[in-house]
C-alpha cells in the first residue's frame, strides 16, 4: 500500500484563496489552468499597468501573496463578455484525491462537505504523488471545476485485484528481455495456452525462444512487483505476427495447438473466446472441438446439454483468461465422452436425427 503525499504549500494557497472569494472579492488567475480560475488573459484589450492590468471591463490588481492570483475590480459593476458563463462567485474548496489503482480512477473529494467533487478516468496511477496532483489539479483547472487537490492517498485494491505495476502496461518477461501484454490464458498448473504481446522483434524473439524452448531456454513471468506468475510452455503453439511499422515494433500472437488442432491423444483441449458473450461461444465451439479431437460425431446440436453434463462431472473448467481474451475453458479429454453422449442419447437429452 502506498503512503500518501500531501502539499501544505498547495493547501495553504487555496486556503488563502477561499479567504479572498469568503470576503467578495473576484479573483482571477494570470496563468491559464494553474487554479480553477478565469484568466485574465482571455479578455480583450488588457493592458499591462503598475502591478496589474487594465481592460474596458476594470482593472485587475496582482496578488504578490498568492501564485498567479489577481483582485478584478469592475468598473461600473461590468464584466468582460468573456466570461458571461462563467461563476465568479464560485469558492474554491481544498481537496483531496483517492487513486483507484486498478481501475486507474481518481475520486476527487472536498475537505469541507466530503462530497465528490469529480471523478476523473484513465489516471496514470503508477505516477508519484506530486505528478498526479500536478496532472489532477491542471484537469480541473481546466474545466472551472472549483476544486483544488492538496493530497492523494490510494485506495486498497478490491477482492486482491492486481493494479498495474511500475512500466505503465502488463508485462511478461525472461531473463534477457520484457514485452508489454495485449492478452493472455494460462491453467491452474501455469501452462500457457494463449499470449498476445508487443514490443520490439528481438524481445518479442526472445520470449519465443523461452516458451517454445521451456526448461532449455529458462523460464517466462508474466507480471511483476508483488505480483508475478511463472509461466510454463506447452509442446507446440501456432504463431502469428504482425508488423507495426510506426513505432517499430511488432505484435505476435502465439496459440496452443491443443486449441486449434486437437489430436485423440491429447489430455485436454482449451476453448478461447475473443468475442460475444464468453460461455456462449465457448458452449459453441465444445461440440466442433470435440468433433476434432474424438473417434465419435459430435453435433452442434448437442452443446447446450454436453456442457452442462460435462459441467457437472468437473470435466470442463474455466482457466485464467485477460485482456483481448475474454474467456478460457479448459476440457479434459481424460474422461469417457462416448459413454456421457450415450448416456444423455438414452436420457433423450440429446438426438441423433434419422432421414
Amino acid at each position: 500500500m502506498r503512503q500518501p503525499y500531501a502539499s501544505d504549500y498547495v493547501r495553504q494557497d487555496v486556503l488563502k484563496i477561499r479567504a479572498y472569494q469568503q470576503q467578495g472579492h473576484v479573483l482571477v488567475t494570470t496563468h491559464k489552468h494553474h487554479w480553477p480560475l478565469p484568466c485574465v488573459h482571455d479578455v480583450p484589450g488588457l493592458q499591462r499597468e503598475g502591478r496589474g492590468y487594465s481592460s474596458p471591463w476594470g482593472r485587475f490588481e496582482v496578488l504578490y501573496d498568492l501564485y498567479e492570483v489577481a483582485v478584478f475590480q469592475p468598473a461600473d459593476g461590468k464584466r468582460p463578455p468573456v466570461w458571461k458563463d462563467d461563476d465568479l462567485s464560485a469558492v474554491i474548496e481544498p481537496a483531496t484525491v483517492v487513486i483507484d489503482p486498478v481501475r486507474q480512477w481518481a475520486r476527487v473529494v472536498s475537505d469541507e462537505s466530503d462530497a465528490e467533487v469529480a471523478v476523473l478516468t484513465h489516471v496514470p496511477a503508477w505516477e508519484n504523488g506530486w505528478r498526479l496532483l500536478e496532472d489532477i489539479r491542471t484537469e480541473l483547472a481546466q474545466a472551472l471545476i472549483p476544486a483544488v487537490p492538496w493530497r492523494v492517498e490510494w485506495a486498497e485494491p478490491e477482492n486482491g485485484a492486481q493494479p498495474l505495476w511500475e512500466g505503465r502496461a502488463p508485462l511478461i518477461r525472461n531473463e534477457h528481455a520484457a514485452v508489454n501484454l495485449a492478452g493472455y490464458a494460462f491453467d491452474e498448473d501455469r501452462n500457457l495456452i494463449y499470449l498476445s504481446a508487443v514490443g520490439h522483434k528481438t524481445a518479442l524473439e526472445a520470449i519465443r525462444a523461452s516458451l517454445l524452448g521451456r526448461h532449455r531456454k529458462g523460464k517466462l513471468t508474466l507480471g511483476g512487483g508483488r505480483y508475478q506468475q511463472t509461466l510454463n510452455g506447452l509442446d507446440r503453439y501456432e504463431q502469428a505476427w504482425a508488423p507495426i511499422p510506426d513505432f517499430q515494433a511488432h505484435h505476435v500472437v502465439f496459440l496452443t495447438r491443443q486449441a486449434l488442432k486437437p489430436e485423440p491423444t491429447d489430455d485436454a483441449i482449451y476453448l478461447l473466446v475473443f468475442d460475444g458473450e464468453a460461455e456462449t461461444e465457448a458452449k459453441r465451439l465444445l461440440t466442433k472441438r470435440l468433433h476434432e479431437a474424438l473417434p465419435i460425431p459430435v453435433l452442434d446440436e448437442w452443446a447446450e446439454a454436453l456442457w452442462n453434463a460435462a459441467d457437472d462431472r468437473g470435466w470442463i473448467s474455466e482457466v485464467r483468461a485477460a485482456g483481448d481474451c475474454r474467456g478460457c475453458w479448459q476440457v479434459s479429454l481424460m474422461t469417457d465422452w462416448a459413454e456421457l453422449v450415450e448416456a444423455l442419447i438414452t436420457q433423450g437429452e440429446i438426438k441423433i436425427a434419422i432421414e
